[in-house]
């Protein structure tokens, strides 16, 4: 819960025995910079032992959804500036930012509408409330592979194997366009 803040404070407060572990995301270290005030430090309260693995995200609209590319979908966002809305599991998480750095890279103003996580913002966008969805491939790979979902683009450098139909952002055009969580 909290962008993973609750089980944070509570791994930061456990006993540094050796015996407790914590799978953290990408958003625990942006957590110092988007809430007011935490009961830990995201890096001087933990000892990092590894990274378990780099993911991308993936940009997404529903299959009836005018745009069938991540350019079609920049080009109906530069004619009506502040129309559209992406979805994301909630404000300051790296869904949320991957938006942003859309946004600045392509020139573009897609308003963000954040959600209390995964699940309602893939019911959102499946009931018409967003019209575009940043989100996780394994959240969306089966509503793409489905048909109910098209993939626009993964936000990593190269495309993934999970989704290897759909293109990276920076395929689209967008040079230098690179997010990855973990």
């Amino acid at each position: 819960g909290a962008g993973g803040n609750i089980a944070a404070d509570a791994i930061a407060k456990a006993a540094p025995d050796g015996y407790t572990l914590g799978l953290v995301t990408g958003a625990h270290a942006i957590s110092a910079a988007t809430y007011k005030s935490l009961a830990y430090q995201p890096a001087d309260s933990f000892e990092m032992i590894s990274t378990l693995v780099y993911y991308a995200l993936v940009i997404a609209v529903r299959n009836d959804y005018p745009a069938k590319s991540l350019g079609e979908l920049i080009t109906i966002a530069k004619a009506k500036p502040g129309s559209l809305s992406f979805g994301s599991v909630g404000f300051g998480s790296t869904h949320h930012l991957a938006g942003e750095l859309l946004n600045a890279t392509a020139g573009v103003e897609i308003v963000h509408v954040p959600y209390r996580g995964d699940s309602q913002s893939i019911t959102a966008l499946l009931g018409g409330e967003i019209p575009v969805i940043v989100g996780t491939p394994v959240l969306l790979a089966p509503q793409i592979q489905s048909g109910a979902i098209r993939g626009l683009a993964v936000t990593s450098p190269a495309r993934t194997a999970l989704l290897p139909d759909v293109p990276t952002v920076q395929e689209a055009g967008i040079k230098g366009y690179d997010v990855r969580t973990w």
